[in-house]
């Protein structure tokens, strides 16, 4: 009988391999769809500051819903990597970016971060997902341990995973320290 980790680690095999028969435009397709789910959610309405992350060429794009988010209204922080930590930072523009070293992933340089006194909404990644709220992310912890804090300091974010269809699974083996998202939105 294989471990979690071991389950863990061949469903993002699996779910590796779905997600490169995606083209671009099915791709882009989905990221349209997830964001007129999310414009449709209260709290994204009711919420000024939301914290997103920037897309990995494999995870459903986020770039045009930064956009239309920052159009609507909202201030919006990015991931930033520090050591085994994840904190948010407020986006301005794409020039104050630089590329993490570990993923590549554009951070914002300079903002300010993400104010933990007022009520914020979080879309995260994840490699799956089940309806429920499970959520399997890439595996370093870093969404987990920033979620970990977050109840450590009595803040409620409300979560919000997206992914692509292919993503959703019926089941996903779960261990203590796994949080489960408030609403997942795919296509």
């Amino acid at each position: 009988m294989m471990t979690i980790s071991e389950q863990k680690k061949e469903l993002r095999k699996e779910i590796k391999i779905q997600k490169a028969h995606l083209n671009d435009s099915q791709k882009q397709q989905a990221a349209k769809q997830v964001l007129d789910g999310l414009l449709r959610i209260p709290q994204i309405k009711s919420t000024h500051n939301i914290a997103i992350y920037n897309s990995l060429p494999d995870e459903l794009p986020t770039q045009d819903i930064i956009e239309e988010l920052i159009k609507q209204g909202h201030s919006i922080y990015l991931p930033v990597i520090t050591g085994q930590d994840i904190t948010f930072r407020k986006y301005d523009t794409i020039a104050n970016m630089t590329a993490e070293p570990c993923y590549g992933i554009k951070e914002p340089t300079n903002g300010q971060l993400l104010p933990f006194n007022e009520p914020f909404v979080i879309v995260v990644p994840g490699i799956a997902f089940t309806t429920d709220g499970i959520r399997m992310g890439r595996g370093g912890g870093y969404y987990d341990r920033f979620f970990e804090s977050c109840t450590n300091n009595k803040i409620t974010p409300y979560k919000i995973g997206i992914c692509f269809k292919c993503q959703i699974c019926d089941h996903i083996p779960t261990e203590p320290f796994d949080i489960r998202m408030d609403k997942i939105l795919y296509a």
